[in-house]
């Protein structure tokens, strides 16, 4: 049995994410977390990860993505990540959107 992937993902020197589809990567946060940085393509669901220190975006093409990785070997780039202030922004921004859709469900049961 290998166990869980963290200790894995802590030793390595970057984690490579190479889909050209994702939901929401958690496994970027996951290595922020553990101070690897993360080299990965640039897919839509990226577009909220790109300014955390320590992730860093590969236009979508091998000689890029290749490029950002060996830049990433030859110089690690500083990984300042913060999972409670994720989590507190995160919940912030459900916040905001709970609020805007709860305002809205009350004009359209007023305008009725």
């Amino acid at each position: 049995e290998m166990g869980y992937p963290f200790p894995y993902v802590a030793a390595a020197n970057a984690l490579v994410m190479s889909s050209f589809h994702e939901g929401q990567p958690m496994v970027i946060l996951e290595a922020l977390t553990l101070g690897t940085p993360t080299v990965a393509m640039d897919i839509p669901t990226l577009a909220e990860f790109a300014d955390l220190p320590g992730v860093i975006v590969s236009e979508f093409d091998p000689d890029s993505f290749a490029d950002k990785i060996g830049s990433v070997l030859a110089d690690p780039p500083a990984v300042d990540f913060s999972p409670a202030a994720y989590i507190e922004s995160a919940l912030h921004e459900f916040d905001l959107a709970f609020e805007k859709d709860q305002a809205t469900a009350r004009t359209h049961l007023t305008s009725e």
